[in-house]
């Protein structure tokens, strides 16, 4: 993990594997073309992910959480953070699978590895041509 404290903000996710897949089912089912939030419907705050992640023993850390956005980029943050909620109903009403956030973070908890070692590091250590299932890398690269 790259900080110690974290803003303590609600975010929308994406499986990766579902984010991949939507854009190939809107091209089997003619979707018409639009703009669509390939997000999975719902949201986590930081809060949620951290202990998920010293649950599976990805990371020991104790983080601190700030509800301040300013006093967080004063504090801790080197660059600026985007914190979001997307509405994934219409990518829902043309018939994409999107799994429930909740569903999905919990499925998540399989996949999560455990850190090798204390260093601070990227979340994501895959290599190229590393086909392995990688879910919420998104998220992950946020803290």
């Amino acid at each position: 993990m790259r900080y110690d404290t974290l803003l303590e903000a609600e975010n929308s996710l994406s499986e990766l594997n579902e984010f991949v897949t939507a854009p190939l089912d809107c091209f089997e089912l003619n979707v018409e073309f639009d703009n669509y939030n390939l997000t999975d419907p719902g949201s986590v705050t930081a809060s949620e992910v951290a202990a998920l992640i010293r649950a599976k023993g990805v990371s020991k850390e104790q983080f601190q959480f700030l509800d301040s956005e300013s006093e967080f980029m004063r504090l801790a943050a080197e660059t600026p953070r985007s914190n979001c909620i997307l509405d994934s109903s219409k990518a829902l009403a043309v018939g994409l699978l999107l799994t429930p956030v909740r569903e999905a973070f919990q499925r998540s908890r399989s996949e999560l590895k455990p850190e090798e070692h204390d260093e601070r590091h990227v979340a994501s250590n895959r290599k190229i041509g590393d086909d392995s299932p990688s879910p919420f890398m998104t998220l992950m690269s946020h803290l």
